[in-house]
């Protein structure tokens, strides 16, 4: 963000245009980096319904300040071993496991440190909000739970191991998605590209077999260990937002708690949601964790709650807080529209059901790590 300066207090008279110059002094882009620059018009004097300093309006500009992301030369070797179970993927300071069996990562250890409780795995469903059970021309929830959105079953196909460079391996995953009381469902598959350095491509792809209802949402939901409770991320905020509410984000740096992220509506539901996110860590209070990076952007949240408890309960006392933490990044997620009083989301903001890709970089972060310069590196072509 530029810090643009403030200009001297001005009158206009009604009806009338000014125009004026910014004081900002030209940046030398970082690679990789974008820029923003925020206006804000606020009062310059008190006034009986908002004293000096109340901000009228603002508005938000990306400006052309470019410099191509500066890529990672000489990775390390990335070792293989395969066995009936598993595929462990190894290099200088980490090591990720692959289950044959789901088809997911089960293990991705940083600096000695086991990152996951549970593994990423393609998520279609989120805790219905109060505007999801509403509408004057049906319910969301209805047509989400009609096909099964809140009950999938996964049954993987193969999986296929394929050395690509000394610096990189590849594991595809076929796997077919459907509700646990029909066969129908989804064409799918996992595509993890892992480097030497230990970044992870992961490609979610869906695939209908038949027409579908909109989803929720589209994208991989996993569990964190306990201790990861700092959430910082480049993208809208600070507050929750959705495809269809993100007009008051700003984009940003962010930092807070991952409790802080918490909206306590009076009825548990999907909450706390970041729209046009870059990149996304989840750190304890030493600086390691897991780093997110979005190919260009995505839609992220984290809980101290799982989507199942939020899903069933009805008041705040019956959510069960825990200590690890629920991670949701997604491709997007249905916008909320406004069905506890009116009409359901409009279609243009809805997820259709239909052949999607979803990438996104996962890269394990050590002590002494900085997100922000691992995030703008680019990994080298494993073709």
């Amino acid at each position: 963000q530029l810090q643009a300066g403030v200009l001297p207090p001005m009158s206009v008279p009604a009806g009338e245009r000014q125009a004026f110059t910014v004081p900002y002094a030209p940046v030398t882009p970082k690679p990789g980096a974008e820029y923003f620059i925020t206006f804000s018009f606020a009062l310059n004097r008190d006034e009986r319904w908002a004293p000096a300093g109340h901000v009228l309006a603002w508005d938000q500009f990306k400006l052309p300040v470019t410099v191509p992301a500066r890529a990672m030369y000489r990775l390390p070797e990335v070792a293989c071993t395969e066995s009936d179970d598993a595929v462990v993927l190894s290099g200088e300071g980490f090591a990720l496991t692959i289950s044959r069996k789901t088809g997911t990562i089960v293990s991705f250890v940083r600096a000695g440190k086991e990152l996951l409780c549970s593994a990423p795995h393609l998520n279609l469903w989120r805790a219905p909000t109060e505007n999801d059970k509403g509408g004057w021309r049906g319910r969301m929830v209805d047509m989400w739970q009609g096909a099964g959105y809140d009950r999938m079953l996964y049954d993987v196909h193969r999986v296929i191991v394929e050395r690509v460079t000394p610096e990189a391996v590849r594991v595809k995953v076929d796997f077919g998605a459907h509700p646990e009381d029909r066969t129908e469902g989804f064409k799918c598959s996992y595509v993890y590209t892992v480097f030497g350095s230990g970044d992870v491509l992961v490609d979610t792809s869906i695939d209908p077999f038949n027409q579908r209802p909109p989803l929720p949402r589209f994208g991989l939901e996993m569990r964190l260990n306990a201790g990861y409770d700092t959430m910082t991320w480049f993208g809208g905020g600070p507050h929750e937002c959705y495809i269809d509410r993100k007009a008051s984000s700003v984009v940003g740096r962010y930092s807070g708690s991952v409790d802080d992220q918490y909206v306590p509506y009076v009825v548990p539901q999907e909450n706390g949601n970041k729209v046009d996110v870059r990149w996304l860590s989840l750190t304890d209070a030493s600086g390691a964790g897991l780093l997110a990076v979005a190919e260009p952007t995505m839609e992220a949240s984290a809980h101290h709650y799982t989507t199942e408890n939020m899903t069933k309960a009805r008041h705040l006392h019956e959510l069960h807080w825990q200590p690890e933490v629920t991670l949701n990044l997604d491709y997007r997620q249905c916008g909320l529209g406004g069905g506890s009083c009116g009409p359901i989301t409009r279609p243009e903001y809805q997820l259709p059901a239909e052949a999607m890709t979803f990438r996104v970089r996962l890269r394990g972060l050590a002590t002494g790590d900085d997100p922000a310069v691992i995030a703008r590196q680019e990994l080298p072509a494993a073709e």
